[in-house]
């Protein structure tokens, strides 16, 4: 236990000095470095070599991928710096997003033409001002004109349909950055019981842990 409380608390300082080292050298960093790859250079640096040890904290920090949901050695150290932690409790909103979402969509609502379950396969647009209304055209062929047109989609989509999906093509540094960036995948799963029995304090009613009820984001 002692150890495994030594090698938790140098993943967790390495890590700090990670953040603050990708913060301030983000610019010269190699995109292509990873996050695991500093790890393991810091710790053979400070452990002498790939010892017993460094090798204990490299298969420990693969836990850090849990916690971001993409593998560590596919992360990268440049801008890792945007991963570091905000201060305060991590917030669970019990009853979703919806009603945020329903204030912020009230105005449109209110103003415009919205409608759904229409499937948009085309879209023409102009590169500069003064060129035609952009051109949106549906799965039944129909065809709607806009002055401006604001596409919101799943990257995986635009990975699959960017190229057939726009005329003219987008341009090649968004092209490289959709084909370049990646998601990972993380999944968060809550428990909670009717009366925290774990405190000890609580009636023998207070013991019962059927019926819990869980929530997953």
């Amino acid at each position: 236990m002692e150890e495994s409380s030594e090698l938790d608390a140098e993943f967790w300082a390495t890590i700090v000095e990670a953040f603050k080292y990708s913060d301030e050298n983000s610019a010269t960093i190699n995109v292509e470095t990873s996050l695991f790859d500093y790890l393991s250079q810091v710790w053979s640096s400070k452990l002498g070599g790939d010892n017993d040890r460094t090798q204990d904290l490299k298969d420990d920090s693969r836990m850090w991928g849990q916690f971001v949901g993409s593998p560590i050695d596919r992360q990268s150290l440049k801008f890792f710096f945007l991963e570091e932690c905000l201060e305060g409790e991590n917030v669970f909103v019990a009853d979703t997003y919806q009603k945020i979402l329903h204030e912020v969509a009230k105005p449109a609502l209110k103003r415009a033409d919205v409608r759904l379950g229409h499937e948009v396969k085309h879209i023409q647009y102009r590169q500069r001002a003064g060129g035609e209304r952009v051109k949106v055209r549906l799965a039944d062929g129909a065809e709607h004109e806009f002055d401006e047109v604001i596409v919101t989609c799943p990257l995986g989509w635009l990975k699959k349909n960017k190229s057939s999906a726009f005329t003219p093509p987008i341009p090649a540094r968004l092209s490289s950055a959709i084909d370049n960036i990646g998601y990972g995948a993380l999944e968060k799963l809550y428990i909670t019981f009717p009366q925290p029995f774990w405190l000890g304090t609580q009636s023998p009613s207070a013991n019962n842990t059927k019926n819990p009820e869980t929530r997953q984001n």
